[in-house]
């Protein structure tokens, strides 16, 4: 039996839905700087709506963050303002290295580490989104994600091939969804709020997440109840169903809507874009596999 789980566990994946994955996270990040738009600064600077300060107390002793940066560009006479946009322009030449592929490995690198600057940066204001942006791109450092649909790919055509480290780093990826998932639905189903819908009506008249008028939902209060209960099924059995061909693809289209349906009723655009983009990369490819089978007999996924 053990044999059996390590030979799962390590037998070898496709290149492409690692290939999906670096090209929807480059391009989700990048679409991330340009939304911060003019109010970069607000956000990162030195003057902006937190002083960097207040990271430090949220930050392990020993990390780097934005100020070590400024006080060593300092010594070579390199102003605050400069050193952000230093990193900003990196940050940038590195997720545009990544979309397309170039040096994919060293790309994915320099992003993750540009992006732990900026995230303290701005860790007063950071939220679920930023976390799970970094962690994102974290799998694309450890990911094969330049061995298809890359220029490192068309300038080494063997890369093009099935491998142990993209099955594992993949699997990897599935495992953490799980984790996240299950026991986001357990801490749900822990207390009363999901249970009773109440959870749903304060997230829908909070005025800084008011997108659509929902006070109708006051008058009819078996429906955020429904809604809480669907959450907590949905979450609480994420790491046992998405496994089952059988369910998968309703099981992760229904999670995907959830994050919709959070974008669209508290304006949580960015945060339902990562999500979807982190389960798609772990299941996407057998979704596919899934909805062939809806209409015939799937191929063997046997490596060719």
């Amino acid at each position: 039996m053990l044999d059996r789980i390590r030979a799962q566990l390590a037998s070898p994946g496709p290149p492409q839905p690692l290939a999906f994955f670096r090209i929807a996270v480059a391009s989700f990040c990048l679409a991330k700087i340009a939304a911060t738009g003019s109010h970069f600064f607000d956000v990162f600077g030195p003057d902006g709506f937190v002083d960097w300060w207040v990271a430090h107390w949220y930050l392990a002793s020993g990390f780097p963050d934005m100020e070590d940066l400024v006080a060593g560009a300092a010594e070579i006479g390199i102003s605050e303002k400069q050193t952000v946009m230093l990193v900003l322009a990196g940050y940038v030449a590195f997720l545009v290295a990544l979309l397309v592929g170039f040096q994919t490995r060293a790309a994915a690198i320099g992003s993750w580490v540009m992006h732990f600057f900026l995230l303290h940066a701005g860790y007063a204001l950071a939220y679920g989104m930023d976390f799970f942006t970094h962690i994102a791109l974290f799998y694309c450092m450890i990911m094969p994600c330049g061995d298809c649909w890359s220029l490192d790919a068309r300038r080494r055509p063997e890369r093009r091939r099935w491998s142990v480290q993209a099955g594992v780093t993949r699997r990897m990826l599935k495992l953490q969804l799980c984790i996240v998932y299950t026991s986001s639905g357990i801490a749900k189903a822990a207390g009363p709020q999901w249970w009773t819908g109440e959870a749903i009506w304060r997230s829908t008249v909070i005025p800084v997440f008011t997108q659509i008028d929902a006070s109708w939902l006051a008058h009819h209060s078996w429906f955020p109840a429904l809604l809480g209960w669907s959450v907590i099924f949905l979450e609480t059995g994420y790491g046992a169903y998405v496994w089952l061909p059988s369910v998968r693809l309703l099981w992760i289209l229904s999670i995907c809507l959830m994050h919709v349906g959070i974008a669209i009723f508290l304006g949580m655009y960015l945060f339902g874009a990562i999500m979807i983009i982190l389960n798609l990369g772990a299941f996407g490819y057998e979704l596919m596999r899934d909805a062939v089978g809806l209409f015939g007999p799937v191929e063997s996924e046997a490596p060719v």
